[in-house]
């Protein structure tokens, strides 16, 4: 009522008034801008109108707490036209790291990883894989080594009893949670989450039922849409040509998507609680992290989650590069199949207006990569997308090629700090 009645009386049509209208999930802002259809003004429309604030990403985490890599992004360049700290010249590497026979993006990673490799991943695996993008736990580890349970469970229970605002079944979602996203990033079809629910309580017999497939969606539109925890990587395919006005992809409904989670400490949160851990839960996904550095054994759980989480992380910022490139959200994030097999962990397009093309970055996550399949892989993207294939790793560097494939192999540390 009292921003209708600013409107009324025209204290905000003045130039350079603009109001900020701020809530807690993505459905109420959506909600909120089909009702105020066509009545934002020139300088909500100039600000396209609509935000989401995301967790930091890994690179604002170590501009803010490791003064070394601050130093070093504000006095380099790629280009020379601008130093690491530019949007632009990020853009331009990640760009750069997808064409192929760029030589030059080969060697400045090079010499990158001799620079600041070494602190980057210390800081990735020592903090920002434990709190993600979330201030206070990041401060609580820095200042007293660990982060508190109440962050975790906090988290927890916010997002399972907020769900009652949207008329979803919090001992459902928490049931969903559990069962259904154990992992950082998993592969599903909508069928996956028509879990098994009561369908009456209160008497002695408690029957059972299954979610319909659109009780299913809501709970999941409410993890994606609603309060961001998770991203939906669609199946696509490249499109008959990359001209301008067209999409350079198209998805595939009937193939499998992935879900990825958007930040490490929500998954840690989500994780954790949702299994009735509530204390020792910073210890207990440390624990998965450290033990799992240097002991690489495929069938430990341990190891799963741990190679799964680089994932996850890596793709959720690179779902987020064309916020970097417009200033807001697009769907343009995929993931890449060849008959059954993925060439691609993740996928994101942008149509450069300035220089007439769509840029296109493939991305596979490997945290120990095998030259064979990477170079299976780096043909399919060949012959698919005429790129050169990202290959995100641990700790290996490297540059595979040959007469009708590329590959650049880079740590993800590196990789991180250009999104």
């Amino acid at each position: 009522m009292a921003l209708k009645n600013l409107v009324d009386e025209g204290v905000i049509r003045y130039p350079g008034v603009l109001v900020l209208v701020t809530g807690s999930y993505s459905l109420e802002f959506y909600t909120a801008k089909r009702e105020l259809e066509n009545r934002m003004g020139t300088l909500g429309d100039d600000s396209q109108g609509q935000r989401f604030l995301y967790p930091l990403r890994f690179v604002e985490v170590v501009e803010n707490v490791s003064d070394d890599i601050y130093y070093y992004l504000m006095n380099n360049s790629f280009r020379g036209r601008h130093t690491l700290m530019h949007r632009g010249e990020r853009l331009a590497i990640l760009e750069a790291l997808s064409e192929l026979r760029n030589t030059a993006i080969i060697k400045f990673i090079e010499r990158l990883w001799g620079d600041i490799g070494k602190n980057a991943l210390d800081h990735l695996e020592g903090m920002y894989m434990l709190t993600g993008g979330f201030p206070k736990p990041i401060y609580e580890l820095r200042d007293q080594g660990k982060v508190s349970d109440d962050n975790y469970v906090g988290f927890f229970n916010l997002l399972v009893s907020d769900s009652g605002k949207f008329e979803l079944d919090p001992e459902i979602l928490t049931d969903l949670i559990k069962k259904k996203l154990q992992l950082p990033i998993s592969e599903h079809t909508l069928s996956d989450f028509q879990i098994e629910v009561e369908s009456a309580k209160g008497s002695k017999a408690v029957a059972s039922r299954k979610l319909k497939p659109h009780e299913a969606k809501r709970y999941l539109d409410y993890l994606i849409e609603g309060s961001r925890i998770l991203f939906k990587f669609k199946t696509i395919r490249p499109t008959s040509g990359f001209k301008r006005g067209f999409q350079p992809f198209e998805s595939e409904p009937q193939k499998p998507f992935k879900i990825v989670y958007s930040d490490p400490f929500i998954f840690h949160s989500l994780f954790w609680v949702s299994q009735g851990h509530t204390r020792g839960v910073f210890d207990a996904a440390k624990d998965v992290i450290s033990s799992s550095r240097n002991v690489r054994r495929e069938t430990d759980w341990k190891w799963i989650i741990y190679t799964h989480l680089y994932e996850a992380t890596v793709c959720s910022h690179v779902a987020r590069i064309t916020l970097l490139k417009y200033g807001e959200e697009t769907s343009n994030y995929g993931r890449a199949l060849h008959n059954k097999g993925e060439y691609a962990d993740c996928i994101v397009w942008y149509y450069d207006s300035f220089v007439g093309r769509h840029h296109i970055i493939p991305v596979e996550v490997s945290v120990t990569p095998k030259t064979d399949e990477v170079i299976n892989a780096a043909k399919l993207t060949y012959n698919n997308l005429n790129r050169r294939l990202i290959v995100v790793s641990r700790d290996e560097l490297g540059h595979i090629s040959g007469p009708n494939y590329e590959a650049v192999i880079l740590p993800a540390a590196l990789f991180l700090l250009f999104i």
